[in-house]
């Protein structure tokens, strides 16, 4: 999905009451790009994952063909209705952070190939009952020459997660890992994000253990979230 355009957002809403209730209204959105807009290919809503005293925050995870697809999506009845509610009732704390983001730029030159080898979704995921997601960022000291270089290193990481041979054993095994992507920040030259789902924390565990680490970068504390509304995958044929 060359050319896609990704965004992660912390949405933080003033309390519980307009979290849960922008919840139910980004959920109803969220089945109306599943049925209608075919350029959305994820709408997810998720909260923390084991901070439960945080009671005000929702995440979405969201996927366009590109920016016009987005544009259209911004431009439906039902997310105009939403951004009026939202705008009118002051619900936020704070404005929401976005992070934008794109397929790694090396693939971009490939026009001819659908697939990356710095992603993969299987089609388990539609069906996985408590997905285990994780978001990572990996800002590299070098900047965009160091994010350039680690294109290698993130090959490998994907596939192994995709192919099994990140087991200590020397037979591939399924690892648990349902979706694995890779992305450059659309904001920071040296910045990539990590977007994974597992079956479960054990699969992140084993995954995340066996991917070694690299020199030069700061890792950030992952975001473990637990999806509540929305869609992580969503199929071609729909």
């Amino acid at each position: 999905m060359l050319g896609s355009m990704i965004l992660v957002a912390l949405l933080p809403t003033l309390n519980s009451t307009y979290r849960d209730q922008l919840l139910e209204t980004m959920t109803d959105v969220s089945k109306n790009a599943y049925a209608h807009e075919p350029s959305v290919h994820q709408f997810a809503l998720l909260t923390p994952r084991y901070n439960e005293s945080d009671t005000t925050s929702l995440y979405s995870i969201e996927r366009y063909t590109d920016g016009a697809a987005f544009q259209s999506h911004l431009n439906t009845s039902i997310v105009q209705g939403m951004v009026r509610w939202i705008n009118s009732s002051a619900i936020y704390q704070a404005p929401p952070t976005v992070h934008h983001m794109a397929p790694l730029a090396e693939e971009a030159k490939n026009a001819m190939s659908s697939a990356s080898p710095y992603e993969f979704t299987l089609p388990a995921l539609a069906t996985a009952e408590d997905p285990f997601v994780v978001v990572r960022q990996v800002d590299y000291a070098g900047g965009a020459a160091a994010a350039n270089a680690s294109l290698p290193y993130w090959r490998t990481v994907v596939a192994r997660a995709r192919d099994g041979s990140d087991t200590a054993t020397t037979t591939a095994t399924p690892t648990g890992t349902l979706a694995y992507g890779v992305f450059q920040s659309a904001d920071e030259a040296g910045r990539v994000f990590i977007v994974a789902v597992y079956a479960d924390e054990a699969a992140y565990r084993q995954n995340t253990a066996a991917e070694g680490s690299e020199e030069g970068i700061e890792l950030l504390q992952p975001l473990f979230l637990k999806l509540r509304g929305g869609f992580l995958y969503k199929d071609k044929a729909v």
